[in-house]
């Protein structure tokens, strides 16, 4: 069984590498990105089975990577956790609509995103159509 690919993006250094190490030592195919535009060469390059992308992306927001990819029919399925400082009443709206969840930042973020995406089925669309 090939491992799982997942793309982890935020503008964070330290919180991606700290990151990318957790799943790696958990058997995953790991790419990192800092900003959007490195985001949306590397998911049409090769796409993730999953995405976690920070809030606070460099050049655009994770919500507006999510929004960009809606609009390509083959990342629907792919599910999407959003990493936030805090948890405001947009970001559930835009999530909710955007069918990703969101994480907060924090102690034990890696075990919280895996368990996160061991409960999120790639079967049923994960962004928006629009």
């Amino acid at each position: 069984m090939n491992a799982q690919r997942i793309l982890i993006a935020d503008s964070d250094v330290e919180l991606v590498e700290g990151l990318a190490d957790y799943f790696r030592a958990r058997g995953y195919e790991v790419k990192t990105a800092y900003d959007a535009h490195t985001i949306l060469k590397l998911v049409h390059l090769e796409a993730p089975e999953a995405f976690v992308l920070g809030i606070d992306l460099k050049c655009r927001n994770g919500i507006c990577v999510c929004e960009l990819l809606s609009d390509e029919r083959r990342f629907f399925y792919i599910p999407a956790i959003l990493l936030t400082e805090q948890s405001d009443d947009w970001l559930k709206h835009d999530c909710h609509d955007l069918r990703a969840a969101y994480v907060l930042k924090g102690d034990r973020l890696g075990e919280r995103i895996n368990d996160l995406l061991s409960e999120l089925a790639p079967a049923a669309p994960v962004f928006a159509a629009t």
